[in-house]
Parts: C-alpha cells; sequence; structure tokens
C-alpha cells in the first residue's frame, strides 16, 4: 500500500479553513503525474485529482472534503481516503486505458464484447442486431472464458476457463504438451 502523504495545509479540516477560497485547487503530489487538490468553495470544498495521461493532464472531481460533516469514506472523505480513492482511480483509468478491466479481475470474452457493444452504440447503428447476436451465439458458450489474466502486474495470452491455453492443443495420440513421452527399457 502506498504511503499516505503529508500535508500541513490540506491535512485537516482547520488548516483547510485557513486557505483562500479560489476556483484555482490547491495542489499536493502524490506520486509521479498524480495529485491531489483541494478546492474551496462558500460551504466547504471538493477533492480532485489531476493525473497525467498521454502527455496531458485530466482532472476529476472525487468527493466533498469533510470540512463541515464528518468523513464517511463515501461521499464526504478527509485528506486520507481521498489519496486511497485518487490512487484506485488512477489505476482504473491506466487500466481501462491499455484495454484491460478496470476492476483489476480477468478479462473475460464478456467484457470484451461489452466493450464492442458500446463501441457500436457510440460509432455505429447496429448494437442492437449485434446483442441479439452476442446473446444468442456466443455468450452461452464463450461469455466466462478468460482472455487475459492478470499475474503480478503481466497478462498472458489466452487462458481457457479451465486455466489452460486452449491454443496448446494435443500432440501425437491424445497426448497434451506437458506429458512426457514413456521410455522404453
Amino acid at each position: 500500500m502506498a504511503r499516505t502523504v503529508r500535508n500541513s495545509a490540506l491535512d485537516t479540516r482547520t488548516a483547510r479553513s485557513r486557505l483562500a477560497r479560489s476556483g484555482v485547487p490547491h495542489w499536493c503530489g502524490l506520486d509521479q503525474g498524480l495529485h491531489l487538490g483541494y478546492r474551496k468553495g462558500k460551504k466547504g470544498g471538493k477533492w480532485v485529482m489531476r493525473w497525467r495521461a498521454a502527455d496531458v493532464y485530466r482532472v476529476e472531481t472525487i468527493g466533498t472534503a469533510d470540512d463541515i460533516a464528518d468523513a464517511d469514506g463515501v461521499a464526504i472523505l478527509n485528506f486520507g481516503e481521498a489519496q486511497a480513492i485518487a490512487r484506485e482511480k488512477r489505476v482504473a483509468l491506466e487500466r481501462t486505458a491499455k484495454g484491460l478491466s478496470a476492476d483489476g479481475g480477468p478479462y473475460t470474452v464478456k467484457v470484451c464484447l461489452d466493450e464492442y457493444l458500446r463501441y457500436l452504440e457510440t460509432e455505429r447503428k447496429s448494437a442492437g442486431d449485434a446483442q441479439a447476436r452476442i446473446d444468442a451465439l456466443i455468450l452461452p458458450t464463450l461469455g466466462d472464458t478468460v482472455l487475459f489474466q492478470p499475474n503480478h502486474g503481466r497478462y498472458y495470452g489466452l487462458v481457457g476457463a479451465d486455466g489452460r491455453d486452449p491454443s496448446a492443443g494435443t500432440h501425437e495420440k491424445g497426448r497434451s504438451p506437458a506429458t512426457p513421452r514413456s521410455r522404453p527399457d
């Protein structure tokens, strides 16, 4: 787990109350290319994150600061909780940018087809027909087949539902490649 960054201007609600109200957030660097900001408003503040994606910084609001109400870890966040959520969102965004599932689970045929249907809905008009064909012909047999399996940050190619590589096939006389040959004595 990443360390919690300390910042005397943002750590506590008392420290944040001393900051000037501004449309520009007060930034704190968390990791390389990732920053957490606090935007102070008339009635409390908001936590925002800024991350580097493809040589451009993106900004997103991640929650309400615990200036008025106590933090609940979901809608109202303290400084430490905002840091954790910013890091989690960054990982999810980076995974999505690489074409992987955002939740960190295996990339299955179903996930792949869901992404394809979202593309069709935004770019073309054939999404309804494709959805019907996918539901009837592909998902019943291949929906749970894992295409990529996460393994300590690396991803490997096709993995069948049973965890074996379906492209490995069989060798002579039905033996799998991993089965050793018996030697005549």
